[in-house]
């Protein structure tokens, strides 16, 4: 799909897996302009929505996505739990949605999302739980690269801040500036 074409819905005609009682129903992905866009470059924004629908009473309701490398390689996972978000307990017929915007520091290659509604409340140490569903290999995701941004060795950018210090000739700790 080329960026700027008409909004897709990713899952529209594949079937998922889980327990069912929290389902996909809508995957967009957009560039940061927030056209419709499946190929990137390297460093810039993408935006994945991810609407579910509750089939029976959900607590704790979890929406993620992970982007895998085509060699299968897990490179990047995130959820609303990882980010400490919390969304509202649905009952049965009722919607929830996640927008959630990373910026790809990553190897220019293709990659391929899997998307993941499920709960944390069945958990008993509240870090994981129960996938109602889940849709694999949605894609490809293309990262281009960018001859405005430095060029990176290894799979990811991992966001880093470093201060420099002096170090006195004879001594191990370092004289403020």
């Amino acid at each position: 799909m080329e960026t700027g074409a008409a909004p897709r819905n990713l899952i529209a005609d594949l079937a998922g897996f889980g327990a069912g009682d929290l389902v996909l129903s809508e995957v967009f992905l957009q560039d940061d302009q927030g056209r419709c866009a499946t190929a990137f470059d390297c460093g810039e924004d993408l935006t994945l929505t991810i609407r579910a629908r509750a089939a029976r009473a959900v607590l704790k309701p979890n929406l993620g996505f992970s982007l895998v490398r085509g060699d299968g390689e897990l490179v990047f996972a995130i959820s609303t739990l990882n980010l400490g978000l919390t969304l509202p307990d649905l009952g049965a017929g009722e919607d929830t949605a996640a927008r959630i915007r990373v910026t790809l520091a990553l190897a220019p290659d293709s990659y391929f999302l899997t998307v993941a509604a499920g709960d944390t409340d069945r958990s008993p140490s509240g870090d994981s739980g129960v996938f109602h569903d889940t849709r694999e290999r949605l894609g490809p995701v293309v990262v281009r690269p960018n001859a405005a941004s430095a060029r990176f060795d290894g799979i990811i950018d991992l966001p880093l801040a470093v201060r420099l210090h002096r170090v006195a000739r004879d001594s191990a700790e370092a004289v403020a500036d």
